[in-house]
């Protein structure tokens, strides 16, 4: 029976002859210095966040049967009392999230969970990550005001305030646009949604031009009336 030391000779013997044929052995800590490298750079929690309205901590708890990918729809347990939701990405989405389980597979030769998103040790990505992730953002665009700087969660708000002036531009009810935006963004009560709106520049252009729009036949009707004095 062969010792240890001798199959750890062999071994090496195996693989300075393949390396002498062309081939490449790479130790897995190169695999997870890679992973750290790659998840550092890509990481799609961020995009997730400006795309989809997600809570941050819905975005951690995400598991791997929750992401699909074929149809791309993500499933949000309950959280806060909200029931399951389901949240459509767009193609965009779908492969940049596709392009990062593709590099856990190649790289990760391990995983400690199920976490949709996982740490180069095989762990789940922590909440923390992301406020890291975005002050790496903020110094990238060179936005540092202090206490005024920006927060991860505020793209929940600025996803907020997007479905609402797309709806403006739409010509969309927007009782029923904010119901429906209550209902996408896991809010148990309307009132919650209402504090994730801001009047907006480009929202309130929008507004003005409605009402300007619904005044018009009485404007109309009220330069008739004088004419005919």
């Amino acid at each position: 029976m062969k010792t240890k030391k001798t199959m750890l000779k062999l071994a090496n013997e195996y693989i300075r002859h393949k390396q002498g044929l062309g081939f490449k052995f790479e130790s897995p800590a190169f695999h997870i210095r890679s992973y750290a490298k790659y998840a550092d750079e890509n990481f799609p929690g961020m995009p997730l966040l400006v795309c989809t309205g997600m809570r941050i901590g819905e975005v951690v708890a995400l598991k791997e049967k929750d992401v699909d990918l074929e149809s791309g729809i993500i499933t949000i347990k309950q959280f806060k009392k909200m029931p399951k939701r389901l949240i459509p990405v767009s193609d965009s989405v779908k492969i940049k999230l596709a392009e990062y389980r593709d590099a856990q597979q190649k790289l990760l030769s391990f995983s400690k969970t199920d976490a949709f998103f996982k740490t180069a040790d095989g762990g789940a990505v922590p909440y923390p990550s992301f406020n890291n992730s975005w002050r790496k953002i903020l110094r990238k665009a060179g936005i540092n005001n202090g206490h005024s700087t920006p927060r991860a969660h505020d793209l929940r708000h600025t996803f907020a305030c997007n479905h609402l002036l797309r709806a403006y531009k739409e010509n969309r009810d927007i009782d029923d646009a904010i119901y429906m935006l209550s209902v996408y963004l896991g809010h148990t009560v309307i009132q919650g949604t209402y504090w994730y709106l801001s009047a907006t520049s480009e929202i309130l252009e929008q507004c003005v031009k409605r009402v300007e729009k619904s005044l018009s036949p009485k404007k109309k009707e009220v330069n008739r009336e004088n004419k005919q004095k």
